[in-house]
C-alpha cells in the first residue's frame, strides 16, 4: 500500500496506488469496500 488512514474507531483506508483502489475496511462490520479506476 502507498499510504493506510484510520478513521476514528471502525474504519481503515488503505490507498493501493499499483492497482490504482483504495480499499476502506470497517471493522465493526468485519466487511470492506473498493474504489477503482
Amino acid at each position: 500500500p502507498a499510504g493506510i488512514w484510520a478513521d476514528g474507531e471502525d474504519r481503515i483506508l488503505v490507498v493501493d496506488t499499483n492497482n490504482h483502489r483504495v480499499l476502506e475496511y470497517r471493522l465493526s462490520q468485519r466487511n470492506y469496500r473498493i474504489w477503482a479506476n
